[in-house]
């Protein structure tokens, strides 16, 4: 494909390469979250350009556009937002000079775009917030409604195996297989990228909510009263709520994972087995959990002692 077509102006060229790297994405299986956020920050990006769309063309794009482009979003946003505008930036102008006819390289652009060193810290329940939510459930146990077992099993679900918050959308428990062997549920998931896992929780864990819905001859437990899957947002809304009931001053479904993986590190459990348990692709990914970890030790053991 040419890099500038002499049918469209900038933005057209712009415009015509953007569909094509989505086209991609979509081919290559990417989620549509994934592909969902890459449009809306390439669309950021258009908007960005249109003040120099009378100057330049694709070929003689260069630091001032794309530079420029990543360093206002650092002004306006968190380093980390920064970071995410940068990588999906680079890996579209990485598609234009992989696939244009002149062999145009347009990544050189961004050369000399610096971050800030940020310490990343993990947000989690402690162990006080997760007796909450536990002492939660026991209490919901004893009214068991559709909505009351509906929210346990999430709450479960999320903390106990380190499930995203899409992964449980359409789950079935029909599915699900006892292994008694090792006393636990082995159930399939579809997760990032497409790509199947094996999640396993303790019959133990979760036999309350299991059996409640099975008598019910209720299959699918993430819907709503009407039988319609529960989207992300009604998922992050339910957990919110029993957090608030729960009095746990914090919010979000995301951190039930977090939590998950610092009681795994907590416990000593190996890092590649954690990454395993995680499905990380990257074990680096799966480091900040031990970091954070050997950090709350070390703070213990500076105050023992202390009056």
């Amino acid at each position: 494909m040419r890099l500038d077509d002499p049918k469209y102006d900038f933005l057209g060229n712009l415009e015509r390469w953007q569909n094509a790297f989505l086209e991609e994405k979509k081919a290559n299986n990417c989620s549509n979250n994934t592909i969902l956020s890459y449009r809306r920050i390439l669309d950021n990006f258009y908007e960005y350009c249109t003040q120099f769309s009378d100057d330049i063309t694709l070929a003689t794009m260069n630091g001032v556009v794309t530079k420029g482009f990543i360093n206002l979003i650092g002004q306006k946003h968190a380093e980390g937002t920064k970071k995410t505008y940068f990588t999906c930036l680079k890996s579209f102008l990485t598609y234009i000079s992989e696939n244009n006819e002149d062999s145009i390289d347009l990544t050189k652009s961004l050369k000399g775009i610096r971050f800030k060193k940020e310490i990343q810290k993990i947000k989690h329940l402690t162990d006080a917030e997760q007796d909450s939510l536990f002492s939660l459930i026991e209490k919901k146990h004893k009214t068991p409604t559709f909505e009351n077992i509906r929210a346990c099993f999430l709450i479960k679900l999320y903390i106990l195996t380190g499930l995203r918050v899409s992964e449980a959308i359409g789950m079935d428990l029909r599915n699900w297989e006892y292994l008694e062997d090792t006393d636990c549920y082995l159930f399939v998931i579809v997760g990032k990228g497409n790509k199947e896992a094996n999640i396993y929780i303790a019959k133990e864990n979760i036999e309350f909510e299991y059996n409640w819905f099975m008598s019910n001859k209720i299959y699918t437990p993430v819907v709503t009263k009407n039988g319609r899957d529960m989207s992300r947002v009604e998922i992050f809304y339910l957990v919110n709520s029993f957090f608030k009931q729960a009095k746990v001053g914090k919010t979000g479904v995301h951190i039930l994972r977090h939590t998950y993986a610092m009681n795994l590190a907590s416990e000593g459990i190996d890092i590649a087995d954690i990454q395993t348990a995680m499905r990380h692709a990257n074990i680096l990914t799966t480091m900040i959990y031990r970091k954070t970890t050997q950090e709350k030790l070390a703070n213990i053991a500076k105050n023992v002692g202390r009056n």
